[in-house]
Protein backbone atom coordinates (compact mmCIF):
# COMPACT_ATOMS: atom_id res chain seq x y z
CA UNK A 1 0.00 0.00 0.00
CA UNK A 2 0.99 3.96 -0.31
CA UNK A 3 2.22 5.43 2.47
CA UNK A 4 0.01 7.97 4.04
CA UNK A 5 -3.33 6.31 1.63
CA UNK A 6 -5.56 4.74 4.64
CA UNK A 7 -8.49 6.87 5.46
CA UNK A 8 -8.30 8.03 9.32
CA UNK A 9 -11.78 6.00 9.89
CA UNK A 10 -13.41 7.08 12.94
CA UNK A 11 -16.86 4.96 13.12
CA UNK A 12 -17.39 2.34 15.34
CA UNK A 13 -18.73 -0.58 13.63
CA UNK A 14 -19.85 -2.47 16.56
CA UNK A 15 -21.84 0.92 17.73
CA UNK A 16 -23.55 1.70 14.04
CA UNK A 17 -25.57 -0.15 12.05
CA UNK A 18 -26.57 1.85 9.26
CA UNK A 19 -24.46 4.66 8.59
CA UNK A 20 -26.57 7.45 7.26
CA UNK A 21 -26.34 10.87 9.20
CA UNK A 22 -24.35 13.81 7.79
CA UNK A 23 -22.08 13.54 10.63
CA UNK A 24 -21.26 9.80 10.44
CA UNK A 25 -21.16 10.43 6.21
CA UNK A 26 -18.36 13.35 7.36
CA UNK A 27 -16.46 11.31 9.82
CA UNK A 28 -16.03 8.53 6.90
CA UNK A 29 -15.22 10.59 3.68
CA UNK A 30 -12.50 12.31 6.31
CA UNK A 31 -8.85 12.10 4.25
CA UNK A 32 -10.18 11.03 0.77
CA UNK A 33 -7.98 11.83 -1.36
CA UNK A 34 -9.24 13.90 -4.44
CA UNK A 35 -6.80 12.62 -7.22
CA UNK A 36 -7.88 12.77 -10.89
CA UNK A 37 -8.92 9.83 -12.00
CA UNK A 38 -6.30 8.37 -13.39
CA UNK A 39 -3.96 8.92 -10.58
CA UNK A 40 -7.05 7.21 -8.53
CA UNK A 41 -6.92 4.34 -11.21
CA UNK A 42 -3.12 4.10 -11.07
CA UNK A 43 -3.06 3.45 -6.98
CA UNK A 44 -6.15 1.51 -7.43
CA UNK A 45 -4.29 -0.94 -9.66
CA UNK A 46 -1.52 -1.45 -6.86
CA UNK A 47 -3.79 -3.07 -4.86
CA UNK A 48 -5.85 -5.18 -7.14
CA UNK A 49 -9.05 -6.80 -5.75
CA UNK A 50 -8.69 -10.52 -5.35
CA UNK A 51 -12.27 -12.22 -5.82
CA UNK A 52 -13.17 -14.56 -2.73
CA UNK A 53 -14.60 -18.04 -2.63
CA UNK A 54 -18.10 -15.84 -1.48
CA UNK A 55 -17.80 -13.69 -4.75
CA UNK A 56 -18.26 -16.68 -6.82
CA UNK A 57 -20.89 -17.57 -4.55
CA UNK A 58 -22.93 -14.86 -4.89
CA UNK A 59 -22.03 -14.97 -8.44
CA UNK A 60 -23.24 -18.54 -8.92
CA UNK A 61 -27.15 -17.00 -7.27
CA UNK A 62 -27.52 -14.42 -9.56
CA UNK A 63 -26.27 -16.96 -12.70
CA UNK A 64 -29.17 -18.78 -12.01
CA UNK A 65 -31.47 -16.45 -13.43
CA UNK A 66 -29.70 -16.74 -16.53
CA UNK A 67 -29.76 -19.98 -17.04
CA UNK A 68 -33.89 -19.46 -16.86
CA UNK A 69 -33.20 -17.41 -19.98
CA UNK A 70 -31.31 -19.69 -21.35
CA UNK A 71 -33.67 -22.25 -20.45
CA UNK A 72 -37.00 -20.21 -21.80
CA UNK A 73 -34.90 -19.32 -25.16
CA UNK A 74 -34.74 -23.10 -26.16
CA UNK A 75 -37.83 -24.42 -24.06
CA UNK A 76 -40.23 -24.86 -27.12
CA UNK A 77 -37.73 -25.20 -30.16
CA UNK A 78 -38.87 -29.08 -30.57
CA UNK A 79 -41.06 -29.78 -33.60
CA UNK A 80 -43.18 -32.19 -31.33
CA UNK A 81 -44.76 -28.94 -29.61
CA UNK A 82 -45.61 -27.04 -33.13
CA UNK A 83 -45.42 -29.22 -35.78
CA UNK A 84 -48.21 -29.49 -38.97
CA UNK A 85 -50.31 -31.39 -36.93
CA UNK A 86 -51.27 -28.65 -35.08
CA UNK A 87 -53.20 -27.07 -37.68
CA UNK A 88 -55.20 -29.78 -38.52
CA UNK A 89 -58.83 -30.89 -37.39
CA UNK A 90 -58.97 -32.97 -34.08
CA UNK A 91 -59.88 -36.18 -36.16
CA UNK A 92 -57.11 -35.80 -38.48
CA UNK A 93 -54.63 -35.16 -35.66
CA UNK A 94 -54.94 -38.12 -33.86
CA UNK A 95 -54.33 -40.25 -36.21
CA UNK A 96 -50.95 -39.04 -36.73
CA UNK A 97 -48.75 -41.54 -34.78
CA UNK A 98 -47.13 -40.25 -31.31
CA UNK A 99 -43.83 -38.29 -31.44
CA UNK A 100 -43.90 -38.68 -35.07
CA UNK A 101 -45.00 -34.92 -36.02
CA UNK A 102 -48.12 -35.67 -33.37
CA UNK A 103 -48.82 -31.82 -31.74
CA UNK A 104 -48.10 -32.11 -28.12
CA UNK A 105 -48.92 -28.94 -26.76
CA UNK A 106 -52.51 -27.43 -27.11
CA UNK A 107 -53.57 -30.05 -30.81
CA UNK A 108 -55.74 -27.44 -32.78
CA UNK A 109 -53.93 -24.50 -32.14
CA UNK A 110 -53.48 -21.45 -34.82
CA UNK A 111 -50.35 -20.48 -36.13
CA UNK A 112 -50.98 -17.35 -34.89
CA UNK A 113 -51.33 -18.44 -31.33
CA UNK A 114 -48.16 -20.16 -31.22
CA UNK A 115 -46.42 -17.17 -32.39
CA UNK A 116 -47.99 -15.35 -29.46
CA UNK A 117 -46.75 -17.29 -27.33
CA UNK A 118 -43.36 -17.65 -28.30
CA UNK A 119 -43.00 -14.11 -28.34
CA UNK A 120 -45.27 -13.03 -25.08
CA UNK A 121 -42.25 -14.56 -23.47
CA UNK A 122 -39.65 -11.61 -25.26
CA UNK A 123 -42.12 -8.89 -25.04
CA UNK A 124 -42.00 -9.62 -20.81
CA UNK A 125 -38.27 -9.75 -20.94
CA UNK A 126 -38.23 -6.14 -22.53
CA UNK A 127 -40.92 -4.69 -19.96
CA UNK A 128 -38.90 -6.23 -17.35
CA UNK A 129 -35.79 -4.88 -18.66
CA UNK A 130 -36.88 -1.36 -19.36
CA UNK A 131 -38.32 -1.32 -15.48
CA UNK A 132 -35.69 -3.19 -13.54
CA UNK A 133 -33.63 -0.47 -12.85
CA UNK A 134 -36.08 1.31 -10.55
CA UNK A 135 -36.00 -1.68 -8.16
CA UNK A 136 -32.45 -1.96 -8.57
CA UNK A 137 -31.73 1.51 -7.10
CA UNK A 138 -34.09 1.68 -4.58
CA UNK A 139 -34.16 -1.82 -3.38
CA UNK A 140 -31.08 -2.79 -3.89
CA UNK A 141 -29.64 -5.51 -6.36
CA UNK A 142 -29.51 -8.34 -4.26
CA UNK A 143 -33.37 -7.83 -3.08
CA UNK A 144 -34.73 -7.14 -6.60
CA UNK A 145 -33.21 -10.58 -8.23
CA UNK A 146 -34.44 -12.27 -4.52
CA UNK A 147 -38.31 -10.73 -5.23
CA UNK A 148 -37.82 -11.93 -8.87
CA UNK A 149 -37.47 -15.17 -7.81
CA UNK A 150 -41.42 -15.25 -6.76
CA UNK A 151 -42.05 -13.96 -10.56
CA UNK A 152 -39.93 -16.99 -12.10
CA UNK A 153 -41.56 -19.18 -9.85
CA UNK A 154 -45.45 -18.04 -10.90
CA UNK A 155 -44.49 -17.75 -14.36
CA UNK A 156 -43.48 -21.53 -14.98
CA UNK A 157 -46.65 -22.48 -12.37
CA UNK A 158 -48.89 -20.82 -14.92
CA UNK A 159 -47.21 -22.53 -17.68
CA UNK A 160 -47.17 -26.38 -15.70
CA UNK A 161 -51.29 -25.67 -14.95
CA UNK A 162 -52.76 -24.14 -18.44
CA UNK A 163 -55.61 -25.56 -19.63
CA UNK A 164 -55.60 -23.62 -22.85
CA UNK A 165 -52.79 -21.79 -24.55
CA UNK A 166 -53.99 -18.15 -24.02
CA UNK A 167 -53.02 -18.73 -20.08
CA UNK A 168 -50.23 -20.62 -21.23
CA UNK A 169 -49.14 -17.43 -23.42
CA UNK A 170 -49.50 -15.54 -20.07
CA UNK A 171 -47.54 -17.84 -18.15
CA UNK A 172 -44.70 -17.32 -20.89
CA UNK A 173 -45.17 -13.40 -20.24
CA UNK A 174 -45.10 -13.85 -16.65
CA UNK A 175 -41.84 -15.10 -17.12
CA UNK A 176 -40.32 -13.20 -19.61
CA UNK A 177 -40.37 -10.27 -17.06
CA UNK A 178 -38.62 -12.30 -14.67
CA UNK A 179 -36.19 -12.99 -17.81
CA UNK A 180 -35.16 -9.33 -18.25
CA UNK A 181 -35.15 -8.24 -14.69
CA UNK A 182 -32.66 -11.40 -13.99
CA UNK A 183 -30.48 -9.98 -16.92
CA UNK A 184 -30.17 -6.77 -16.26
CA UNK A 185 -29.94 -6.92 -12.35
CA UNK A 186 -27.62 -9.55 -12.87
CA UNK A 187 -25.32 -8.01 -15.25
CA UNK A 188 -25.33 -4.70 -12.68
CA UNK A 189 -24.50 -6.88 -9.90
CA UNK A 190 -21.37 -8.66 -11.31
CA UNK A 191 -19.99 -5.40 -13.16
CA UNK A 192 -19.71 -3.65 -9.60
CA UNK A 193 -18.43 -6.85 -7.63
CA UNK A 194 -15.83 -8.00 -10.12
CA UNK A 195 -12.20 -6.68 -9.91
CA UNK A 196 -11.08 -4.20 -12.79
CA UNK A 197 -8.73 -7.03 -14.52
CA UNK A 198 -11.21 -9.60 -14.90
CA UNK A 199 -14.41 -7.78 -15.51
CA UNK A 200 -14.60 -9.64 -19.02
CA UNK A 201 -14.65 -13.08 -17.36
CA UNK A 202 -17.31 -12.01 -14.87
CA UNK A 203 -19.88 -10.54 -17.36
CA UNK A 204 -19.11 -13.33 -19.65
CA UNK A 205 -20.61 -16.38 -16.90
CA UNK A 206 -23.92 -15.01 -17.93
CA UNK A 207 -23.97 -15.89 -21.23
CA UNK A 208 -21.97 -19.70 -20.55
CA UNK A 209 -25.29 -20.17 -18.09
CA UNK A 210 -27.51 -18.94 -21.11
CA UNK A 211 -26.28 -21.73 -23.31
CA UNK A 212 -26.16 -24.19 -20.33
CA UNK A 213 -29.29 -23.48 -19.95
CA UNK A 214 -30.47 -24.22 -23.36
CA UNK A 215 -28.54 -27.18 -23.28
CA UNK A 216 -30.04 -28.86 -20.59
CA UNK A 217 -33.96 -28.10 -21.97
CA UNK A 218 -32.92 -29.30 -25.77
CA UNK A 219 -31.75 -32.71 -23.27
CA UNK A 220 -35.02 -32.56 -21.22
CA UNK A 221 -37.06 -32.38 -24.98
CA UNK A 222 -36.20 -36.34 -25.03
CA UNK A 223 -37.75 -37.04 -21.62
CA UNK A 224 -41.39 -35.53 -23.41
CA UNK A 225 -43.81 -38.47 -24.71
CA UNK A 226 -47.17 -37.96 -25.93
CA UNK A 227 -48.03 -38.34 -21.86
CA UNK A 228 -49.56 -34.45 -20.88
CA UNK A 229 -48.14 -35.08 -17.50
CA UNK A 230 -44.24 -35.10 -19.42
CA UNK A 231 -44.39 -31.40 -21.00
CA UNK A 232 -46.10 -29.95 -18.13
CA UNK A 233 -42.97 -31.03 -15.68
CA UNK A 234 -40.48 -29.36 -18.79
CA UNK A 235 -42.46 -26.21 -18.15
CA UNK A 236 -42.76 -26.08 -14.50
CA UNK A 237 -39.33 -27.48 -13.92
CA UNK A 238 -38.04 -23.19 -13.35
CA UNK A 239 -40.01 -23.56 -10.01
CA UNK A 240 -37.49 -25.67 -8.56
CA UNK A 241 -34.99 -23.40 -10.41
CA UNK A 242 -36.82 -20.32 -8.63
CA UNK A 243 -37.07 -22.23 -5.30
CA UNK A 244 -33.57 -22.82 -5.18
CA UNK A 245 -31.95 -19.38 -6.08
CA UNK A 246 -34.65 -18.39 -3.36
CA UNK A 247 -32.88 -20.35 -0.70
CA UNK A 248 -29.13 -19.47 -1.42
CA UNK A 249 -29.45 -15.52 -1.45
CA UNK A 250 -28.64 -15.78 1.95
CA UNK A 251 -25.27 -16.71 0.25
CA UNK A 252 -25.29 -13.85 -1.70
CA UNK A 253 -23.20 -10.46 -0.84
CA UNK A 254 -24.76 -7.16 -0.83
CA UNK A 255 -23.29 -5.14 -4.23
CA UNK A 256 -20.58 -2.56 -2.12
CA UNK A 257 -21.36 -0.20 -4.43
CA UNK A 258 -25.07 0.43 -3.90
CA UNK A 259 -24.61 0.58 -0.01
CA UNK A 260 -21.83 3.49 -0.80
CA UNK A 261 -24.79 5.07 -2.64
CA UNK A 262 -26.61 4.97 0.40
CA UNK A 263 -24.01 5.66 2.54
CA UNK A 264 -24.04 2.95 4.01
CA UNK A 265 -20.33 2.46 4.34
CA UNK A 266 -19.55 0.14 7.41
CA UNK A 267 -21.84 -2.39 5.57
CA UNK A 268 -20.06 -1.72 2.18
CA UNK A 269 -16.88 -2.14 4.17
CA UNK A 270 -18.09 -5.55 5.56
CA UNK A 271 -19.32 -6.28 1.91
CA UNK A 272 -15.62 -5.40 0.49
CA UNK A 273 -14.11 -7.84 3.09
CA UNK A 274 -16.20 -10.93 2.16
CA UNK A 275 -15.83 -10.56 -1.45
CA UNK A 276 -12.06 -9.74 -1.78
CA UNK A 277 -9.22 -11.41 0.03
CA UNK A 278 -5.98 -9.94 1.38
CA UNK A 279 -3.71 -8.70 0.60
CA UNK A 280 -5.70 -6.02 -1.59
CA UNK A 281 -6.16 -2.64 0.56
CA UNK A 282 -10.13 -2.62 1.28
CA UNK A 283 -9.47 0.86 2.80
CA UNK A 284 -8.08 2.35 -0.14
CA UNK A 285 -11.10 0.70 -2.48
CA UNK A 286 -13.94 2.13 0.24
CA UNK A 287 -12.10 5.77 -0.15
CA UNK A 288 -12.06 5.61 -3.82
CA UNK A 289 -15.22 4.29 -4.11
CA UNK A 290 -17.04 7.09 -1.53
CA UNK A 291 -15.11 9.58 -3.63
CA UNK A 292 -16.42 8.10 -6.92
CA UNK A 293 -20.43 7.94 -5.53
CA UNK A 294 -19.79 11.48 -4.20
CA UNK A 295 -18.69 13.25 -7.46
CA UNK A 296 -22.01 11.63 -9.13
CA UNK A 297 -24.50 12.74 -6.17
CA UNK A 298 -22.98 16.20 -7.12
CA UNK A 299 -24.11 15.51 -11.15
CA UNK A 300 -26.94 13.47 -10.37
CA UNK A 301 -28.05 16.86 -8.48
CA UNK A 302 -28.08 18.71 -11.52
CA UNK A 303 -30.99 16.64 -13.13
CA UNK A 304 -33.02 13.23 -13.62
CA UNK A 305 -31.00 9.85 -14.62
CA UNK A 306 -32.92 10.04 -18.16
CA UNK A 307 -32.19 13.46 -19.21
CA UNK A 308 -28.86 13.36 -17.84
CA UNK A 309 -28.50 10.05 -20.47
CA UNK A 310 -29.88 12.37 -23.52
CA UNK A 311 -27.22 15.04 -22.07
CA UNK A 312 -23.97 16.11 -24.35
CA UNK A 313 -22.43 14.25 -21.64
CA UNK A 314 -23.47 10.73 -21.76
CA UNK A 315 -25.40 10.94 -25.25
CA UNK A 316 -22.87 8.97 -27.10
CA UNK A 317 -22.30 6.00 -24.55
CA UNK A 318 -26.30 5.89 -24.53
CA UNK A 319 -26.18 5.11 -28.33
CA UNK A 320 -22.80 2.88 -28.46
CA UNK A 321 -24.61 0.95 -25.21
CA UNK A 322 -27.92 0.75 -27.77
CA UNK A 323 -26.02 -0.50 -30.61
CA UNK A 324 -23.91 -3.17 -29.03
CA UNK A 325 -27.09 -4.43 -27.32
CA UNK A 326 -28.67 -5.03 -30.67
CA UNK A 327 -25.53 -6.77 -32.46
CA UNK A 328 -25.95 -9.44 -29.61
CA UNK A 329 -29.36 -10.42 -31.50
CA UNK A 330 -29.24 -8.96 -35.32
CA UNK A 331 -25.78 -11.32 -35.40
CA UNK A 332 -27.93 -14.06 -36.49
CA UNK A 333 -26.92 -15.81 -33.65
CA UNK A 334 -30.80 -16.86 -32.12
CA UNK A 335 -31.72 -17.70 -35.76
CA UNK A 336 -29.33 -20.14 -35.48
CA UNK A 337 -30.13 -22.04 -32.99
CA UNK A 338 -33.83 -21.61 -34.17
CA UNK A 339 -33.37 -23.17 -37.60
CA UNK A 340 -30.41 -25.12 -37.07
CA UNK A 341 -32.36 -28.51 -37.59
CA UNK A 342 -32.02 -27.35 -41.75
CA UNK A 343 -28.43 -27.00 -41.23
CA UNK A 344 -27.48 -30.33 -39.61
CA UNK A 345 -29.71 -32.27 -42.36
CA UNK A 346 -27.30 -32.08 -44.34
CA UNK A 347 -25.08 -34.63 -42.77
CA UNK A 348 -27.59 -36.53 -41.86
CA UNK A 349 -29.15 -35.35 -38.69
CA UNK A 350 -33.05 -34.94 -38.79
CA UNK A 351 -33.37 -35.27 -34.97
CA UNK A 352 -33.92 -31.34 -34.04
CA UNK A 353 -33.19 -32.39 -30.15
CA UNK A 354 -29.96 -33.26 -31.25
CA UNK A 355 -29.39 -30.08 -33.45
CA UNK A 356 -30.18 -28.02 -31.04
CA UNK A 357 -28.07 -29.92 -28.01
CA UNK A 358 -24.88 -29.23 -30.73
CA UNK A 359 -25.55 -25.57 -31.26
CA UNK A 360 -25.85 -25.32 -27.79
CA UNK A 361 -23.04 -27.02 -26.68
CA UNK A 362 -21.31 -24.99 -29.11
CA UNK A 363 -21.77 -21.67 -27.74
CA UNK A 364 -21.59 -23.17 -24.00
CA UNK A 365 -17.81 -24.42 -24.77
CA UNK A 366 -17.14 -21.38 -26.87
CA UNK A 367 -18.23 -19.01 -24.11
CA UNK A 368 -16.51 -20.58 -21.68
CA UNK A 369 -12.92 -20.10 -23.99
CA UNK A 370 -14.38 -15.89 -24.33
CA UNK A 371 -14.73 -15.89 -20.63
CA UNK A 372 -11.29 -17.39 -20.08
CA UNK A 373 -9.37 -15.06 -22.51
CA UNK A 374 -11.16 -11.87 -23.60
CA UNK A 375 -9.20 -10.12 -20.51
CA UNK A 376 -6.21 -10.56 -21.50
CA UNK A 377 -6.97 -8.14 -25.14
CA UNK A 378 -8.16 -4.67 -25.25
CA UNK A 379 -12.43 -4.74 -25.98
CA UNK A 380 -11.76 -3.01 -29.69
CA UNK A 381 -9.45 -6.33 -31.51
CA UNK A 382 -11.62 -9.32 -30.41
CA UNK A 383 -15.02 -7.42 -31.08
CA UNK A 384 -13.54 -6.50 -35.07
CA UNK A 385 -11.85 -9.39 -35.34
CA UNK A 386 -15.04 -11.82 -34.51
CA UNK A 387 -17.50 -9.51 -36.08
CA UNK A 388 -15.57 -9.67 -38.99
CA UNK A 389 -14.99 -13.85 -39.51
CA UNK A 390 -19.29 -13.77 -38.31
CA UNK A 391 -20.05 -11.89 -41.19
CA UNK A 392 -17.68 -14.29 -43.82
CA UNK A 393 -19.44 -17.37 -41.67
CA UNK A 394 -23.22 -15.56 -42.48
CA UNK A 395 -21.91 -15.61 -46.09
CA UNK A 396 -21.03 -18.62 -46.34
CA UNK A 397 -24.23 -20.39 -44.51
CA UNK A 398 -26.38 -18.56 -46.90
CA UNK A 399 -23.83 -19.99 -49.84
CA UNK A 400 -24.90 -23.71 -48.06
CA UNK A 401 -28.38 -23.07 -47.91
CA UNK A 402 -28.67 -21.85 -51.75
CA UNK A 403 -26.84 -24.77 -53.18
CA UNK A 404 -26.86 -27.65 -50.52
CA UNK A 405 -24.99 -30.86 -50.63
CA UNK A 406 -26.37 -34.59 -51.35
CA UNK A 407 -28.24 -35.54 -48.51
CA UNK A 408 -27.65 -39.62 -49.40
CA UNK A 409 -24.34 -39.23 -50.72
CA UNK A 410 -22.43 -36.52 -48.41
CA UNK A 411 -19.48 -34.04 -50.62
CA UNK A 412 -17.72 -31.41 -49.32
CA UNK A 413 -20.95 -29.05 -49.16
CA UNK A 414 -22.56 -30.95 -46.68
CA UNK A 415 -19.73 -30.28 -44.25
CA UNK A 416 -18.94 -26.85 -45.51
CA UNK A 417 -22.22 -25.73 -44.14
CA UNK A 418 -21.24 -27.58 -40.31
CA UNK A 419 -17.94 -25.44 -40.92
CA UNK A 420 -19.49 -22.24 -41.60
CA UNK A 421 -22.19 -22.55 -38.60
CA UNK A 422 -19.22 -23.92 -36.20
CA UNK A 423 -17.56 -20.37 -37.46
CA UNK A 424 -20.40 -18.56 -36.55
CA UNK A 425 -21.02 -19.55 -33.47
CA UNK A 426 -16.98 -19.45 -32.35
CA UNK A 427 -16.63 -16.01 -34.07
CA UNK A 428 -20.15 -14.85 -32.20
CA UNK A 429 -19.29 -15.96 -28.72
CA UNK A 430 -15.88 -13.96 -28.99
CA UNK A 431 -17.60 -10.80 -30.66
CA UNK A 432 -20.96 -9.55 -29.93
CA UNK A 433 -22.54 -12.76 -27.53
CA UNK A 434 -19.98 -12.03 -25.09
CA UNK A 435 -18.88 -8.56 -25.10
CA UNK A 436 -22.42 -6.61 -25.56
CA UNK A 437 -23.68 -6.59 -22.19
CA UNK A 438 -19.83 -6.25 -21.16
CA UNK A 439 -19.07 -2.81 -22.79
CA UNK A 440 -22.80 -1.39 -22.49
CA UNK A 441 -22.04 -2.15 -18.46
CA UNK A 442 -18.77 -0.66 -18.83
CA UNK A 443 -19.90 2.54 -20.18
CA UNK A 444 -21.83 4.49 -17.42
CA UNK A 445 -20.96 5.33 -13.82
CA UNK A 446 -22.59 3.50 -11.21
CA UNK A 447 -25.18 6.19 -10.35
CA UNK A 448 -26.67 5.80 -13.89
CA UNK A 449 -25.57 2.67 -14.59
CA UNK A 450 -28.98 0.56 -13.80
CA UNK A 451 -31.35 3.20 -15.69
CA UNK A 452 -28.89 3.31 -18.55
CA UNK A 453 -28.84 -0.65 -19.23
CA UNK A 454 -32.34 -1.15 -18.58
CA UNK A 455 -32.77 0.75 -21.64
CA UNK A 456 -29.90 -0.51 -23.31
CA UNK A 457 -31.19 -4.23 -23.00
CA UNK A 458 -34.56 -3.34 -24.06
CA UNK A 459 -33.49 -3.35 -27.52
CA UNK A 460 -31.60 -6.25 -26.93
CA UNK A 461 -35.32 -7.90 -26.58
CA UNK A 462 -36.67 -6.09 -28.99
CA UNK A 463 -34.66 -7.13 -31.87
CA UNK A 464 -35.66 -10.46 -30.61
CA UNK A 465 -39.03 -9.80 -31.06
CA UNK A 466 -38.46 -8.89 -34.37
CA UNK A 467 -36.55 -11.71 -35.71
CA UNK A 468 -39.46 -14.12 -33.84
CA UNK A 469 -41.83 -12.53 -35.85
CA UNK A 470 -40.25 -11.72 -39.36
CA UNK A 471 -37.62 -14.12 -40.02
CA UNK A 472 -39.65 -16.63 -40.31
CA UNK A 473 -41.69 -14.71 -43.18
CA UNK A 474 -38.78 -14.31 -44.44
CA UNK A 475 -37.56 -17.59 -45.23
CA UNK A 476 -40.39 -18.79 -46.94
CA UNK A 477 -39.46 -19.17 -50.56
CA UNK A 478 -42.46 -16.64 -51.77
CA UNK A 479 -40.00 -14.22 -49.81
CA UNK A 480 -36.14 -14.58 -49.48
CA UNK A 481 -36.06 -17.84 -49.37
CA UNK A 482 -32.14 -18.93 -48.77
CA UNK A 483 -31.20 -15.38 -48.87
CA UNK A 484 -32.86 -14.88 -45.78
CA UNK A 485 -29.66 -14.91 -43.58
CA UNK A 486 -28.18 -11.84 -45.75
CA UNK A 487 -30.21 -9.38 -43.78
CA UNK A 488 -28.16 -10.47 -40.81
CA UNK A 489 -24.84 -10.19 -42.99
CA UNK A 490 -25.91 -6.71 -43.56
CA UNK A 491 -26.35 -5.99 -39.91
CA UNK A 492 -23.03 -7.34 -39.59
CA UNK A 493 -21.36 -4.68 -41.76
CA UNK A 494 -23.27 -2.00 -39.99
CA UNK A 495 -21.72 -3.03 -36.64
CA UNK A 496 -17.93 -3.35 -37.44
CA UNK A 497 -17.60 0.13 -39.13
CA UNK A 498 -19.94 1.03 -36.31
CA UNK A 499 -17.56 -0.61 -33.89
CA UNK A 500 -14.58 0.46 -35.77
CA UNK A 501 -15.58 4.52 -35.62
CA UNK A 502 -17.22 4.84 -32.25
CA UNK A 503 -16.39 2.19 -29.98
CA UNK A 504 -13.72 2.72 -27.56
CA UNK A 505 -11.28 0.68 -25.15
CA UNK A 506 -12.72 0.32 -22.15
CA UNK A 507 -11.03 -2.57 -20.69
CA UNK A 508 -9.42 -2.32 -17.04
CA UNK A 509 -10.57 1.41 -17.08
CA UNK A 510 -12.41 3.20 -13.84
CA UNK A 511 -16.39 4.26 -14.97
CA UNK A 512 -14.69 7.92 -14.24
CA UNK A 513 -11.79 7.09 -17.03
CA UNK A 514 -14.35 5.82 -20.03
CA UNK A 515 -16.67 9.11 -18.93
CA UNK A 516 -13.35 10.85 -20.13
CA UNK A 517 -12.49 8.81 -23.33
CA UNK A 518 -16.32 10.18 -24.16
CA UNK A 519 -16.04 13.55 -22.30
CA UNK A 520 -12.70 14.66 -21.80
CA UNK A 521 -13.38 17.91 -20.11
CA UNK A 522 -13.15 17.13 -16.37
CA UNK A 523 -15.72 18.94 -15.37
CA UNK A 524 -17.61 16.53 -13.28
CA UNK A 525 -13.87 16.42 -10.52
CA UNK A 526 -14.05 20.16 -11.13
CA UNK A 527 -17.52 20.86 -9.79
CA UNK A 528 -17.18 18.67 -6.81
CA UNK A 529 -13.77 20.11 -5.45
CA UNK A 530 -15.48 23.75 -6.35
CA UNK A 531 -18.68 21.96 -3.35
CA UNK A 532 -15.86 20.91 -0.97
CA UNK A 533 -13.56 24.09 -1.44
CA UNK A 534 -13.04 25.75 1.70
CA UNK A 535 -12.44 22.57 3.19
CA UNK A 536 -9.45 21.47 0.88
CA UNK A 537 -5.96 22.22 1.31
CA UNK A 538 -2.59 20.92 -0.04
CA UNK A 539 -0.62 17.95 1.45
CA UNK A 540 2.19 18.06 -1.14
CA UNK A 541 1.96 18.78 -4.66
CA UNK A 542 0.28 15.86 -5.81
CA UNK A 543 -2.49 15.59 -3.85
CA UNK A 544 -5.30 17.03 -1.70
CA UNK A 545 -7.64 15.97 1.13
CA UNK A 546 -10.56 16.58 3.01
CA UNK A 547 -10.01 17.60 7.17
CA UNK A 548 -13.45 19.13 7.57
CA UNK A 549 -16.75 19.07 5.42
Amino acid sequence: MLPGLRTNLQVDVAAVNDVTTEKAHATVIKGSYLNLPDQTAKMLAESPLIPSGKLYQSAFVVLLGAFQYGYLLAQMAWIGFNSKACYVPPAVAKQIPPLQGQCILFPTHTSQEWTTAVTAWIVGAGVGALFSGIPADSLGRRTTLMLNTFLIIAGAFVQMLSNNILMFTIGRGISGIATGVAIVVGNLYLREVAPVSRRAFFLTLPQIMLSFGGMTVSALHFTVTSEELTWRLLFGAPIVLGLLQLCLFPCMIKSPHHLVMHKRFDHARVALSQLYTQPCDIELHLNAMIVSHEKQAVEAATASKLRLLLSAKYRRQMVVAIVMCLSQQLAGMNAIIAYSNGFFLNIGIRETRISNIIVNFGRFHDMFMAARYLDRFSRRTPLLVGLTVTLLASVGIVFTQEYPGNPVMFNATNYLAIVTVLFFVASYCFSAGSMAWLISNELFPEHMSATANSISTFFTFAAQFLIAVYYPQLMRPTAAGNFAFLIFSGCLVFFIGFVFWFVPNTNNKTSEEVTRLFYDDDKLHTMYLDKYAQNVHDVDAGRKTLETI
